[in-house]
């Protein structure tokens, strides 16, 4: 009766009885089920699908639209895989987590790769820039630079062409700077000589345009005396530029620069490459005006390195008016076999 009196006495002053040990671990779960369906969803809004321009970051302002019912959709399917996960045992989730983080990494190697090409790229063009108006010791940093964001995106075959076209515009850095500085130099002969033709009334406003009826006087200018002596005042630079602006004086000194380089010997270095044709034992560097002009020379350098008369193209590069070429050349098979008895 004691006993009984008691437990009345406790129901009396509103105490709720104790839960059963059976529904404390439901309720962890299911809190823990809540609070990974949450997360989940929450990661989901972190990247939100546009009407037009797909995935935009949720920071980006720069389109505030939304396509609601998928992201939606994108919200509900993630919540519904953290409510999974959160029922998984602990060496599953390891498993996953660890797929995720691979999958993490091979992304930003990937987006790392294409930024390492994108650079690579930049970098040739600004060096082939700077070989026609600037520097050839800085183009060849360039192209040094440019050789090693091609291994940064595991590209190493480009990346020693690269590297060897470097080398050899540092070896003839002199010749090449001589070359841009001629450029430059003819540039501004020719923008001298245009600035020079230029008629007065175009020069100042003030003074009139010239009658159109002068042109059908022969030989002679607006508003000037018109000398009897053909040799009075001639100029036959400032001639040649009233033809053509200038433009032929710049084409007459880069054909001349271009004839040297075509006409130069060619140049070869020897070592060992494997091809798909076969093992080339030497590499050919030469100009040329238009491609196969300089296969009788080419055909001299093959008999007197003892080489085939059959080539393969490593490289060709259109430089002005000609041609930048270099090839492979392979062993006679008959030395192959000497060289292999000895």
């Amino acid at each position: 009766m004691q006993c009984a009196s008691v437990n009345a006495k406790e129901n009396e002053a509103g105490e709720s009885p104790p839960l059963p040990a059976s529904n404390v671990p439901q309720r962890s779960r299911l809190r823990r089920t809540l609070l990974f369906a949450g997360v989940f969803a929450l990661l989901a809004m972190i990247w939100v699908p546009t009407p037009k321009y797909g995935y935009r970051l949720i920071l980006d302002r720069s389109d505030t639209s939304i396509a609601f019912f998928q992201l939606l959709a994108n919200v509900a399917f993630a919540a519904l895989v953290g409510a999974i996960a959160a029922n998984l045992p602990k060496r599953a989730l390891y498993v996953i987590g660890a797929c995720i983080a691979i999958g993490v990494i091979a992304f930003f190697l990937k987006q790392g790769t294409r930024y390492a090409v994108e650079c690579a790229q930049a970098d040739e063009r600004y060096a082939n820039g700077m070989l026609k108006g600037s520097s050839a010791k800085e183009a060849a940093r360039y192209f040094h630079h440019a050789a090693l964001n091609w291994r940064l995106a595991l590209n190493f075959g480009t990346a020693n062409e690269v590297d060897e076209r470097a080398r050899d515009i540092e070896s003839r850095a002199a010749e090449i700077d001589a070359g841009i500085a001629a450029r430059i130099r003819v540039r501004e002969e020719a923008a001298r000589i245009e600035a020079k033709n230029v008629p007065d009334w175009a020069q100042d406003p003030v003074i009139a345009a010239p009658n159109a009826f002068d042109d059908l006087i022969p030989g002679a200018e607006p508003r000037k005396y018109v000398s009897t002596d053909p040799n009075a005042g001639f100029d036959p630079d400032a001639y040649l530029a009233s033809k053509s602006g200038g433009k032929d004086i710049f084409d007459r000194v880069q054909w001349e620069e271009e004839e040297k380089l075509i006409h130069d010997s060619i140049d070869y270095q020897t070592g060992n490459w494997a091809t798909g044709a076969g093992k080339a034992f030497a590499v050919a560097k030469f100009f040329e005006r238009n491609l196969g002009d300089r296969k009788h020379d080419l055909d001299a350098l093959s008999d007197q390195l003892g080489a085939q008369k059959r080539y393969t193209l490593i490289e060709k590069q259109k430089r002005g008016g000609v041609w930048w070429v270099r090839v492979f050349l392979y062993r006679q098979p008959t030395q192959g076999l000497r060289r292999s008895d000895r």
